[in-house]
């Protein structure tokens, strides 16, 4: 599997797990804990968790609730 497969897959299961979970947390204010819940559990965008951060908020800002 080349590496942008891996890259596309990895990113639709992070939307996945996102838009999975229940409207009430899907809030901006529960875009941290879900970005270290994602890294903590071994799910990484990136190797520095800044980046991972940021490509993960990329991935599901259209889907954020105010």
């Amino acid at each position: 599997m080349s590496n942008k497969m891996s890259a596309d897959r990895l990113r639709d299961q992070v939307y996945g797990q996102w838009i999975s979970r229940a409207e009430d947390r899907r809030k901006q204010s529960d875009t941290e804990s879900f970005v270290d819940e994602l890294w903590n559990s071994g799910m990484k965008l990136a190797s520095s968790q800044a980046v991972h951060y940021q490509h993960v908020m990329n991935v599901i800002r259209s889907k954020i609730s105010d």
